[in-house]
Protein backbone atom coordinates (compact mmCIF):
# COMPACT_ATOMS: atom_id res chain seq x y z
CA UNK A 1 0.00 0.00 0.00
CA UNK A 2 2.63 1.96 0.64
CA UNK A 3 4.49 1.91 -2.26
CA UNK A 4 1.39 2.41 -4.65
CA UNK A 5 1.10 5.42 -2.61
CA UNK A 6 4.30 6.73 -2.96
CA UNK A 7 3.87 6.19 -6.62
CA UNK A 8 0.58 7.96 -6.69
CA UNK A 9 2.36 10.75 -5.34
CA UNK A 10 5.40 10.82 -7.41
CA UNK A 11 2.99 10.72 -10.18
CA UNK A 12 0.94 13.67 -9.08
CA UNK A 13 4.06 15.64 -8.86
CA UNK A 14 5.27 14.88 -12.02
CA UNK A 15 1.92 16.18 -13.75
CA UNK A 16 2.07 18.89 -11.52
CA UNK A 17 5.08 19.71 -12.72
CA UNK A 18 4.37 19.56 -16.58
CA UNK A 19 1.53 21.42 -16.48
CA UNK A 20 3.02 24.20 -15.38
CA UNK A 21 5.08 25.45 -17.66
CA UNK A 22 1.64 24.78 -19.87
CA UNK A 23 0.08 27.53 -17.68
CA UNK A 24 2.95 30.00 -18.70
CA UNK A 25 2.14 30.22 -22.18
CA UNK A 26 0.36 33.00 -23.52
CA UNK A 27 -3.08 32.37 -24.57
CA UNK A 28 -4.01 32.50 -28.17
CA UNK A 29 -4.72 35.92 -29.47
CA UNK A 30 -9.03 36.67 -29.87
CA UNK A 31 -9.37 36.44 -34.02
CA UNK A 32 -10.20 39.87 -35.25
CA UNK A 33 -13.70 40.57 -36.51
CA UNK A 34 -13.74 42.32 -40.51
CA UNK A 35 -17.10 43.31 -42.00
CA UNK A 36 -16.23 43.11 -45.50
CA UNK A 37 -18.19 44.63 -48.11
CA UNK A 38 -17.72 43.67 -52.34
CA UNK A 39 -19.59 45.55 -54.05
CA UNK A 40 -21.07 42.90 -56.69
CA UNK A 41 -21.09 39.09 -56.56
CA UNK A 42 -18.57 38.21 -59.28
CA UNK A 43 -16.17 35.80 -60.89
CA UNK A 44 -13.92 38.66 -61.11
CA UNK A 45 -13.40 38.05 -57.28
CA UNK A 46 -12.63 34.50 -57.21
CA UNK A 47 -9.38 35.19 -55.20
CA UNK A 48 -11.25 36.55 -52.38
CA UNK A 49 -13.81 33.98 -51.98
CA UNK A 50 -10.90 31.30 -52.00
CA UNK A 51 -9.01 33.17 -49.64
CA UNK A 52 -12.89 32.97 -46.89
CA UNK A 53 -13.61 29.55 -48.83
CA UNK A 54 -10.08 27.60 -47.70
CA UNK A 55 -9.55 29.15 -44.42
CA UNK A 56 -6.90 31.37 -45.37
CA UNK A 57 -8.11 34.13 -42.87
CA UNK A 58 -8.77 32.42 -40.27
CA UNK A 59 -5.39 30.98 -40.15
CA UNK A 60 -4.46 34.91 -39.85
CA UNK A 61 -6.62 35.21 -36.93
CA UNK A 62 -9.05 37.32 -38.94
CA UNK A 63 -13.29 36.25 -38.59
CA UNK A 64 -14.45 37.62 -41.68
CA UNK A 65 -18.22 38.34 -42.27
CA UNK A 66 -18.99 39.52 -46.21
CA UNK A 67 -21.63 41.53 -47.16
CA UNK A 68 -22.65 42.94 -50.66
CA UNK A 69 -23.52 46.42 -51.27
CA UNK A 70 -24.76 46.15 -55.08
CA UNK A 71 -23.16 49.50 -56.26
CA UNK A 72 -20.03 51.19 -55.45
CA UNK A 73 -21.83 54.33 -53.96
CA UNK A 74 -23.31 51.94 -51.71
CA UNK A 75 -19.97 50.47 -50.62
CA UNK A 76 -18.57 54.06 -50.10
CA UNK A 77 -21.55 54.91 -47.91
CA UNK A 78 -21.42 51.54 -45.81
CA UNK A 79 -17.41 52.60 -45.28
CA UNK A 80 -18.07 56.50 -44.77
CA UNK A 81 -20.75 55.58 -42.06
CA UNK A 82 -18.36 52.42 -40.05
CA UNK A 83 -20.96 50.03 -41.54
CA UNK A 84 -17.50 48.06 -42.82
CA UNK A 85 -14.18 47.75 -42.35
CA UNK A 86 -12.83 46.65 -45.56
CA UNK A 87 -14.90 47.09 -49.29
CA UNK A 88 -13.64 45.87 -52.63
CA UNK A 89 -14.35 48.63 -54.90
CA UNK A 90 -13.26 50.06 -58.39
CA UNK A 91 -10.15 52.71 -57.76
CA UNK A 92 -12.82 55.37 -59.14
CA UNK A 93 -14.56 55.30 -55.85
CA UNK A 94 -11.49 56.29 -53.74
CA UNK A 95 -10.35 58.98 -56.88
CA UNK A 96 -13.93 60.58 -55.94
CA UNK A 97 -14.00 60.94 -52.20
CA UNK A 98 -10.13 61.82 -52.36
CA UNK A 99 -11.53 64.40 -54.38
CA UNK A 100 -15.14 65.41 -52.02
CA UNK A 101 -14.95 67.46 -49.15
CA UNK A 102 -15.64 64.38 -47.13
CA UNK A 103 -13.26 64.87 -44.05
CA UNK A 104 -12.83 60.84 -44.04
CA UNK A 105 -10.79 59.48 -47.06
CA UNK A 106 -10.98 55.66 -48.63
CA UNK A 107 -6.90 54.64 -49.47
CA UNK A 108 -6.64 51.93 -51.74
CA UNK A 109 -4.20 49.20 -49.87
CA UNK A 110 -4.13 46.19 -52.03
CA UNK A 111 -4.93 45.32 -55.70
CA UNK A 112 -7.28 42.06 -56.41
CA UNK A 113 -7.86 42.47 -60.31
CA UNK A 114 -5.42 43.26 -62.98
CA UNK A 115 -7.81 44.92 -65.14
CA UNK A 116 -11.49 45.54 -66.14
CA UNK A 117 -13.23 41.81 -66.37
CA UNK A 118 -16.37 42.57 -69.01
CA UNK A 119 -16.69 40.84 -71.87
CA UNK A 120 -18.12 42.16 -75.12
CA UNK A 121 -20.82 40.03 -76.86
CA UNK A 122 -22.91 39.75 -79.42
CA UNK A 123 -25.89 38.59 -81.22
CA UNK A 124 -23.69 36.79 -83.84
CA UNK A 125 -20.57 35.82 -84.27
CA UNK A 126 -18.15 38.43 -86.05
CA UNK A 127 -14.69 38.76 -86.96
CA UNK A 128 -15.58 42.49 -87.07
CA UNK A 129 -18.05 44.24 -84.98
CA UNK A 130 -16.86 47.97 -84.81
CA UNK A 131 -18.76 48.58 -88.19
CA UNK A 132 -21.75 47.04 -87.36
CA UNK A 133 -21.71 48.97 -83.99
CA UNK A 134 -21.38 52.14 -85.84
CA UNK A 135 -23.86 51.60 -88.40
CA UNK A 136 -26.68 51.40 -85.76
CA UNK A 137 -27.69 47.77 -85.82
CA UNK A 138 -27.57 47.60 -81.72
CA UNK A 139 -26.58 44.27 -81.58
CA UNK A 140 -23.80 44.33 -78.91
CA UNK A 141 -23.74 44.37 -74.89
CA UNK A 142 -21.20 43.60 -72.20
CA UNK A 143 -21.36 41.65 -69.17
CA UNK A 144 -19.36 40.43 -66.37
CA UNK A 145 -18.53 36.58 -65.18
CA UNK A 146 -20.54 34.53 -64.56
CA UNK A 147 -23.29 36.18 -66.82
CA UNK A 148 -21.11 36.38 -70.12
CA UNK A 149 -20.48 32.48 -69.94
CA UNK A 150 -23.92 31.84 -68.76
CA UNK A 151 -24.95 33.45 -72.12
CA UNK A 152 -22.80 31.62 -74.25
CA UNK A 153 -23.30 28.56 -73.24
CA UNK A 154 -27.09 29.10 -73.56
CA UNK A 155 -26.11 29.81 -77.30
CA UNK A 156 -27.59 33.48 -76.84
CA UNK A 157 -24.73 35.24 -77.01
CA UNK A 158 -21.19 35.11 -78.87
CA UNK A 159 -17.74 36.63 -76.97
CA UNK A 160 -16.16 38.81 -79.24
CA UNK A 161 -13.50 40.80 -77.10
CA UNK A 162 -12.59 41.32 -73.63
CA UNK A 163 -12.87 44.92 -73.17
CA UNK A 164 -9.39 44.69 -70.05
CA UNK A 165 -7.49 42.57 -72.65
CA UNK A 166 -7.99 45.72 -74.86
CA UNK A 167 -7.34 48.38 -72.29
CA UNK A 168 -4.77 46.56 -70.75
CA UNK A 169 -3.42 46.57 -67.13
CA UNK A 170 -5.48 49.22 -65.08
CA UNK A 171 -5.93 47.92 -61.82
CA UNK A 172 -10.21 47.34 -61.80
CA UNK A 173 -11.02 46.18 -58.75
CA UNK A 174 -8.70 47.30 -55.38
CA UNK A 175 -9.67 46.99 -51.64
CA UNK A 176 -9.92 50.37 -49.33
CA UNK A 177 -10.31 50.95 -46.21
CA UNK A 178 -11.09 54.37 -44.39
CA UNK A 179 -7.66 56.55 -43.47
CA UNK A 180 -8.50 56.37 -39.67
CA UNK A 181 -8.86 52.52 -40.07
CA UNK A 182 -5.87 52.23 -41.57
CA UNK A 183 -3.96 53.96 -39.09
CA UNK A 184 -5.59 52.18 -36.34
CA UNK A 185 -5.27 48.08 -37.85
CA UNK A 186 -2.19 47.83 -39.48
CA UNK A 187 -1.46 44.64 -38.35
CA UNK A 188 -5.25 43.61 -39.58
CA UNK A 189 -4.96 44.59 -42.80
CA UNK A 190 -1.27 43.05 -42.99
CA UNK A 191 -2.69 39.62 -42.47
CA UNK A 192 -5.75 40.69 -44.60
CA UNK A 193 -3.34 40.81 -47.66
CA UNK A 194 -1.36 38.04 -46.78
CA UNK A 195 -4.41 36.18 -47.18
CA UNK A 196 -5.66 37.48 -50.54
CA UNK A 197 -1.89 36.76 -51.63
CA UNK A 198 -2.25 33.53 -50.84
CA UNK A 199 -5.56 33.01 -52.37
CA UNK A 200 -4.11 34.49 -55.66
CA UNK A 201 -1.72 31.96 -55.64
CA UNK A 202 -3.83 29.10 -54.93
CA UNK A 203 -6.30 30.64 -57.71
CA UNK A 204 -3.70 30.96 -60.37
CA UNK A 205 -2.48 27.24 -60.20
CA UNK A 206 -5.53 24.91 -58.96
CA UNK A 207 -7.49 22.83 -61.60
CA UNK A 208 -10.19 25.05 -62.60
CA UNK A 209 -12.53 21.95 -61.67
CA UNK A 210 -11.06 22.18 -57.99
CA UNK A 211 -11.31 26.05 -58.45
CA UNK A 212 -15.09 25.91 -58.99
CA UNK A 213 -15.80 23.43 -56.29
CA UNK A 214 -14.17 25.80 -54.12
CA UNK A 215 -15.81 28.92 -54.98
CA UNK A 216 -19.35 27.62 -55.53
CA UNK A 217 -20.71 28.06 -52.72
CA UNK A 218 -20.89 32.02 -53.34
CA UNK A 219 -23.08 31.18 -56.55
CA UNK A 220 -25.41 28.96 -55.72
CA UNK A 221 -27.61 29.53 -58.93
CA UNK A 222 -24.78 29.43 -61.46
CA UNK A 223 -24.23 25.52 -62.67
CA UNK A 224 -20.70 23.99 -62.33
CA UNK A 225 -19.96 24.27 -66.01
CA UNK A 226 -20.52 28.08 -66.44
CA UNK A 227 -18.72 28.67 -63.50
CA UNK A 228 -15.54 26.73 -65.40
CA UNK A 229 -16.26 28.41 -68.84
CA UNK A 230 -15.67 31.88 -66.92
CA UNK A 231 -12.81 30.80 -64.84
CA UNK A 232 -10.89 29.44 -67.94
CA UNK A 233 -11.43 32.52 -70.00
CA UNK A 234 -10.65 34.92 -66.67
CA UNK A 235 -7.08 32.98 -66.15
CA UNK A 236 -6.49 32.78 -69.61
CA UNK A 237 -6.71 36.61 -69.95
CA UNK A 238 -5.19 37.23 -67.02
CA UNK A 239 -7.86 39.30 -65.41
CA UNK A 240 -7.23 38.18 -61.85
CA UNK A 241 -4.04 39.50 -60.07
CA UNK A 242 -1.14 36.76 -59.07
CA UNK A 243 0.32 39.72 -56.89
CA UNK A 244 -1.76 42.27 -54.31
CA UNK A 245 0.95 45.01 -55.70
CA UNK A 246 -0.31 47.71 -57.28
CA UNK A 247 2.04 49.82 -59.92
CA UNK A 248 1.74 53.46 -60.30
CA UNK A 249 1.14 52.56 -63.82
CA UNK A 250 -1.74 50.98 -64.23
CA UNK A 251 -3.59 53.40 -61.67
CA UNK A 252 -2.41 56.54 -64.15
CA UNK A 253 -3.88 54.64 -67.08
CA UNK A 254 -7.21 53.70 -64.62
CA UNK A 255 -7.21 57.48 -64.52
CA UNK A 256 -6.59 57.88 -67.90
CA UNK A 257 -9.55 55.57 -68.91
CA UNK A 258 -12.08 58.07 -66.55
CA UNK A 259 -10.58 61.32 -68.18
CA UNK A 260 -11.29 59.47 -71.51
CA UNK A 261 -14.68 58.93 -70.31
CA UNK A 262 -15.77 61.97 -68.95
CA UNK A 263 -16.17 60.92 -65.39
CA UNK A 264 -13.02 62.93 -64.15
CA UNK A 265 -11.60 66.03 -64.88
CA UNK A 266 -7.95 66.18 -65.81
CA UNK A 267 -6.92 68.52 -62.85
CA UNK A 268 -8.70 66.27 -60.67
CA UNK A 269 -6.08 63.13 -61.10
CA UNK A 270 -4.67 62.29 -57.78
CA UNK A 271 -1.44 61.05 -56.69
CA UNK A 272 -0.25 57.60 -56.91
CA UNK A 273 1.21 58.66 -52.95
CA UNK A 274 -1.83 60.07 -51.75
CA UNK A 275 -4.18 57.09 -53.21
CA UNK A 276 -2.42 54.42 -52.92
CA UNK A 277 -1.16 52.70 -49.13
CA UNK A 278 2.18 50.30 -50.26
CA UNK A 279 2.74 49.59 -46.79
CA UNK A 280 1.19 46.48 -46.62
CA UNK A 281 1.13 45.12 -50.15
CA UNK A 282 5.08 45.63 -50.53
CA UNK A 283 5.30 43.02 -47.28
CA UNK A 284 3.11 40.36 -48.67
CA UNK A 285 3.40 36.76 -48.11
Amino acid sequence: MLNRRRTLQTGVATLLSAAAPLAAFPQSKPRVKVRYNEVVRSMLYAPAYVAIAKGYFDELGLDVTLATAQGGDKSVAVMLSNQADIALIGPESAIYVQNSDSPVKIPIFCGLTSTDGFMLVGREKLDKFVGSWLAGQNQYAIFIEPDAAQLELDGKAHFLASIGETVGFADYTTFMATDKYIRENKETLQNWTNGIAKGMAWTAQAPIAELVSTISQFFPAVKPDVLAHAAERYRRLKIWKTSPVIEPAAVEKFQDILVQGHVLEQNKRVKFADLVVTEFLNKAK
